[in-house]
Order: C-alpha cells, then structure tokens, then sequence
C-alpha cells in the first residue's frame, strides 16, 4: 500500500511518519490475515430448521454443523426463564447438529450445548 502523510497546521516529524507506517503494516497484516483463519463458520443461506450453519477446520477439513436461534420469550436478558433447558433441548435430539446456540432476545447473552461426537 502507497502512502503519503501529510498534516494541516504543522509538519510531521520522522518520528509521527515511522509510527504512521507501523500502524499501516499491522492493518495490512490483520486485513490480509484471513488465509491463516484455523476455524471459518460459514452461514447457510436461506436458513433450515434444521441447522443454520457449519464451522470447518481449514486445516483437517472436519466440520461441525450448528444451529442458532434467538430466544424472546424464557432467555431475557442473560437470565433463563426455567429451571430446566426445555425448548433448548429439543435441539440436543438433532443427530446432525454439532453445536447448539440460543441467543437471549436482547443478544447480551448466548446458551450453548457442544454435542460429543458430532464432528464430521
């Protein structure tokens, strides 16, 4: 990337300008970074009812299918309405899916259940 630094009301020393392209390479870094992602969730589009996504390991290929859905009825808040997991449950007899994810309705708070053996 080409970059000319310039000021308003003063000169920028040597110094600024050697900071300046400091900050520019650790941007260019993170933004050129994506290639070395270990973990790409990638969304299914539409959505199922099913599941809504997978999660691939770039670097075995294993991928682990999920399913995410915001709660607005029992999970306000970050405070779960029961004392069981109820509806979340149903999620946890999906053979196929890997992950369940429940987000609460104002999306300051996620539930999840891992389930064991579920990477393919």
């Amino acid at each position: 990337m080409k970059v000319e630094i310039t000021a308003r009301h003063f000169s920028p020393s040597d110094h600024l300008k050697e900071l300046i392209h400091e900050k520019i390479k650790k941007i260019e870094k993170f933004n050129n970074g994506k290639d070395d992602l270990r973990l790409v969730m990638q969304i299914y589009n539409p959505e199922t009812f099913r599941d809504d996504g997978v999660i691939v390991d770039t670097k075995t290929g294993k991928r682990i299918i999920f399913d995410w859905e915001i709660r607005d009825r029992y999970f306000t808040t970050g405070k779960f309405s029961f004392k069981e997991s109820g509806q979340f449950e149903r999620k946890l007899k999906k053979g196929e899916i890997g992950l369940s994810l429940q987000c609460d309705q104002d999306e300051t708070a996620v539930m999840a259940a891992w389930h064991e053996g579920k990477v393919v």
